[in-house]
């Protein structure tokens, strides 16, 4: 989640995330700031902000606004998404199989959310492979080898043959 604020040396808020969108960032972004005109928030969200907050805030509604745009994102309007006897928790970002916290490494945990956010959807490898590793080089053979380890704690992803991948919700 992207906090941005416009009035900034250097590059102001709206340039940057104009920028991050260009370049494929998807991250959501919230700005926050004192500009409280009409033409700076149509700015705001035409460079791709999520949300549009204006100086003075409480931190209470912050934090409500990011919850909203996390399950979102999810497809969700609850904090847990269910699959079987798997739970996701959106806010802690936590994988738990009838109720026992199953620790993943970083990129099992990417591939996770990946899956979560795109729950009964067939995903390509290209997709995967884009999505999760776009600052490093990744191989097919790698990417097999996180299903792999997603699938011993019965995560049910299912192999769509020579196209990808999808995480069963039935």
């Amino acid at each position: 989640m992207f906090l941005l604020d416009v009035n900034v040396p250097e590059i102001d808020g709206f340039e940057l995330l104009k920028s991050l969108r260009e370049s494929g960032d998807k991250t959501p972004a919230i700005f926050i700031t004192a500009l409280n005109d009409v033409a700076s928030l149509a700015c705001g969200f035409d460079v791709g902000a999520d949300d549009y907050i204006k100086k003075p805030f409480d931190f209470d509604e912050l934090l409500i606004r990011i919850h909203a745009i996390l399950r979102k994102q999810y497809n969700s309007f609850n904090d847990e998404i269910k699959i079987k006897d798997f739970s996701f928790f959106i806010e802690k970002n936590e994988l738990y199989k009838a109720k026992v916290f199953i620790p993943l490494a970083p990129y099992e945990l990417k591939l996770t959310l990946l899956f979560f956010k795109n729950l009964d959807k067939t995903l390509s490898k290209e997709q995967i492979i884009d999505e999760l590793y776009y600052e490093k080089e990744m191989s097919e053979g790698a990417l097999r080898v996180h299903i792999n380890k997603l699938r011993k704690v019965k995560l049910p992803i299912v192999t769509i043959k020579g196209i990808g991948y999808r995480l069963a919700s039935s």
